[in-house]
């Protein structure tokens, strides 16, 4: 006669290691969003102006409410190009013209380890970008550990 695991315990084992990834990719995005917000701040106060280049220009429509996303290219301290996509408001949009000059502020930061650039064009009055979908989803992972968990101790005590 075979012994088989019990299903509690594997939900428990399964349980644990999602939380503890879920937790992780939580923590990490949490702390990287929180530093990207604090750039975007400081970014007005120490950040240089350059000038860009409107490369691309997209309109999108969510819940009746429209989004103008700017694609252009910005030179970092070294006078390599990097292109920045940045949504910006009613006014700024009025303005700006794919192939037009515009005065932005950039600022190099270290995000995770990584040189990373960051830019707004002056004027903009739009929020800051964040990546509040990938923060969810861990945090949603994090609370489905959670119940999984909860299930497989429902499961130890009824000896199913």
């Amino acid at each position: 006669m075979t012994q088989k695991t019990p299903l509690y315990q594997v939900f428990l084992v399964l349980s644990g290691i999602s939380f503890l990834i879920f937790i992780f990719l939580y923590l990490l995005v949490s702390k990287r969003n929180l530093e990207l917000i604090e750039a975007y701040n400081q970014l007005e106060i120490s950040g240089s102006k350059s000038f860009g280049t409107i490369k691309e220009f997209n309109l999108t429509e969510k819940q009746n409410l429209k989004n103008h996303i700017y694609t252009y290219s910005v030179p970092d301290e070294t006078g390599r190009l990097t292109e920045i996509v940045e949504y910006v408001d009613q006014i700024t949009h009025k303005k700006l013209r794919i192939g037009d000059t515009v005065v932005v502020t950039r600022k190099t930061i270290q995000l995770l380890g990584k040189s990373t650039l960051i830019s707004r064009i002056n004027g903009n009055t739009n929020s800051i970008p964040h990546n509040i979908l990938i923060e969810k989803f861990s945090l949603y992972g994090v609370i489905f550990s959670f119940l999984l968990s909860l299930v497989s101790l429902f499961m130890y005590k009824r000896r199913i």
